[in-house]
């Protein structure tokens, strides 16, 4: 098993700073030759983006904080649309590809709801926190309209919770956009990417691109990501932006199409959660 390589490409403008750990950044070369093809082992997490089978569906991102028991946790629910019993694997798939996998029974019509906090063994970051994506697959023909779900990311300590209903293959974009706010603490931004093309620009394909305009249109920045990771979790201050107010591009050319979901904290007063709009 590959471990998580992420790398961050500028494509101009704003020097770089200091970043996550499991961020490296350098300035692109414009006169590099991208590589035809990427070299990653990945495989797509969901079906292409053209299907829309309630039997598949998919938490973005999950995040646990380990460290405390009233930490930062995620919970989400999956909803049985039939009047029978239904069947689902839950497999849990953590940032560096490791899988724990789960296998119950959900009642007709009943609502079955997790606190990923109860589920042992999940890896843990260095940080203290556990972090990956959640697929759900019911054992049912492929498209069958069976069931719904939605999650939740609950921070205890300042009274936040955000939440959007689960993903679907339809629900990826090829190109998107998601609003760039800051009340102080920065936009919070996850990113799922169906599938990673590699974490080495010198062969690798970028998994995702952003590219970063000012509330008047100006484009102010912008990075490539490579990646073997389906999901990634970026803090824009440590993008090192020019800007606290704008609009974020999406850009999933090669990755078999993505998903964006933004939180926006004024710390101690409220929270606002966002997903991405799909442009095509």
């Amino acid at each position: 098993m590959r471990a998580t390589v992420v790398v961050l490409t500028l494509l101009c403008f704003a020097a770089p700073t200091a970043h996550a750990a499991d961020y490296v950044v350098r300035p692109i070369d414009p006169a590099a030759t991208p590589p035809a093809t990427s070299t990653t082992e990945a495989t797509p997490a969901l079906a292409e983006k053209v299907d829309s089978p309630s039997s598949i569906l998919v938490v973005p991102y999950y995040e646990v904080d380990t460290t405390s028991p009233i930490g930062n946790t995620t919970l989400f629910a999956v909803h049985n649309l039939k009047s029978g019993i239904l069947e689902i694997n839950v497999y849990y798939i953590s940032r560096t590809g490791a899988l724990h996998k789960e296998t119950l029974g959900i009642a007709g019509k009943a609502t079955y709801t997790r606190n990923v906090r109860d589920v042992a063994g999940l890896p843990v970051d260095s940080d203290g926190f556990a972090r990956g994506f959640i697929r759900v697959v019911a054992s049912e023909p492929l498209g069958a309209k069976v069931m719904t779900g939605d999650f939740f990311q609950v921070d205890n300590a300042n009274n936040f919770a955000t939440g959007d209903r689960m993903i679907q293959g339809a629900d990826l974009c090829t190109h998107g956009e998601i609003r760039l706010v800051s009340f102080g603490t920065g936009t919070d931004l996850r990113l799922f990417i169906n599938f990673p093309q590699g974490g080495n620009p010198s062969v690798d394909l970028p998994s995702a691109s952003l590219l970063i305009y000012d509330e008047a249109g100006v484009l102010r920045s912008g990075v490539n990501f490579f990646t073997t990771s389906h999901t990634l979790f970026i803090h824009t201050d440590d993008l090192g932006l020019p800007i606290n107010f704008g609009l974020i591009e999406l850009s999933f050319d090669h990755s078999g199409g993505g998903y964006a979901y933004a939180t926006y904290n004024a710390e101690g007063r409220f929270s606002v959660g966002m997903n991405s709009a799909c442009l095509d």
